[in-house]
């Protein structure tokens, strides 16, 4: 999970033999986002929802990488809205839950956090820090602010 570095390589040289593959600039903006490389992150989405704005794996990624940098800059509310576009493209997914979850929490609003933490443990009974620590391809100060999220939302440590 933690092979994001690998990811971008492999996305860029996808985009090299198809600039035009929309899901590819997504998937790579959502990997960019995990590593703080935000503005890049920010333009391959906008590239990819520009190209297949109607394609619900484009916008579930673009709209991730989206959420994921709105979190790391603290614009929570804007991340909320990225995140609730990832659950419109992808209801079960549970990136799009865990970011909305945490993202809520950060900004105060805990009834609403709550309510999204009831949402991500149904889809994922045994849900905890613990394991989104061992899952998640994000690291470093993002992800200790995402567990702070989460935790304020209530979410198990283990």
């Amino acid at each position: 999970m933690r092979h994001q570095g690998e990811a971008e390589r492999a996305f860029r040289r996808a985009l090299d033999l198809n600039p035009n593959f929309a899901l590819a600039h997504a998937r790579l903006a959502a990997s960019l986002a995990t590593q703080g490389a935000h503005q890049e992150a920010v333009d391959s989405a906008e590239h990819a929802l520009r190209q297949s704005p109607r394609d619900r794996s484009v916008g579930t990624y673009a709209s991730l990488a989206m959420a994921t940098v709105h979190f790391a800059a603290g614009r929570y509310p804007e991340c909320v809205t990225w995140a609730r576009n990832v659950i419109e493209n992808s209801p079960e997914w549970l990136a799009g839950h865990a970011v909305l979850t945490a993202a809520l929490a950060m900004e105060g609003d805990l009834t609403a956090a709550a309510e999204a933490r009831d949402t991500l443990l149904r889809l994922r009974p045994g849900y905890s820090l613990t394991r989104m620590t061992e899952n998640s391809p994000v690291t470093g100060e993002l992800a200790e602010r995402l567990r702070e999220g989460l935790r304020k939302a209530g979410v198990p440590e283990a």
